[in-house]
């Protein structure tokens, strides 16, 4: 047990960054940017001794992004969205359509550098090769 307690607290110690994968980044240009916004059905719920009902849709944005080799179709379905007066405004991905950007893979998912410069991982639905 004490072994055990000593190696738990070695591991922290060292931190996460020994554990750290280097990514291998390839260049990439951003072909296509579309989205749709499915019907999930409706929700009622009680709220102050009264129910309030509301629809259930899901919006998820496909990029479509080429390297040298293969194409790639992403999937992004924005976590929380602000309810504007017209429709809501989901955050998207900072990539410009027929821009540069890298992309780097990751498993089943993969890791985009936005035009902004951060990192952001998004699953892969789809890979074409060439």
């Amino acid at each position: 047990m004490r072994f055990l307690v000593i190696a738990c607290l070695l591991l922290a110690c060292t931190g996460r960054q020994s554990f750290a994968k280097e990514r291998v980044w390839q260049d990439a240009t951003v072909q296509d940017i579309s989205s749709d916004t499915q019907d999930k059905g409706a929700v009622v719920m009680p709220l102050n001794g009264g129910l309030v009902g509301g629809r259930i849709s899901v919006t998820t944005i496909w990029y479509t992004i080429e390297t040298e080799h293969i194409t790639y179709v992403l999937a992004w379905t924005p976590r929380a969205c602000v309810f504007g007066k017209e429709r809501p405004q989901c955050r998207v991905l900072d990539l410009t359509l027929h821009g540069k950007t890298k992309i780097s893979l990751d498993g089943s998912n993969a890791h985009i550098l936005e035009d902004s410069g951060k990192d952001v991982k998004v699953p892969v639905v789809k890979k074409i090769a060439k």
